[in-house]
């Protein structure tokens, strides 16, 4: 069986996750594992300190907690990789993060490392 290089390539085309496409954040738990880019509000953050006083940074996209669309992460080694608090600075903000869309329990996260990978837009 001859098979075609057009075929081979539109099936691997057809595989691959997509990479840093801008999602509609309501499509965004159609994505886990895929690099997207979402653009939403901020509805609210919230600061998690544990015992050790590592800081873990949780920003809600799409509605406020628990009816968040999507839950952006920054954990405590990654704080210090932003200029600013970003639990304070992007509140309320309408903004664009890329990443890597993770199932979390019944959730959809998306872990970020550093200010690069969020986007304050005028919308």
């Amino acid at each position: 069986m001859k098979v075609s290089l057009l075929m081979v390539i539109t099936f691997l085309y057809s595989i691959l996750p997509v990479a840093g496409q801008n999602i509609p954040i309501e499509k965004a738990k159609e994505h886990i594992g895929d690099s997207i880019t979402v653009c939403s509000k901020v509805y609210g953050t919230k600061i998690i300190t544990n015992p050790k006083g590592d800081t873990l940074t949780l920003i809600n996209l799409g509605a406020a907690y628990p009816n968040q669309l999507l839950t952006v992460v920054i954990k405590p080694g990654n704080r210090k990789n932003f200029s600013y608090q970003p639990e304070e600075y992007l509140k309320t903000k309408n903004i664009c993060v890329s990443g890597i869309v993770e199932q979390y329990k019944d959730a959809i996260q998306i872990e970020i490392k550093d200010e690069q990978h969020i986007a304050v837009t005028k919308n």
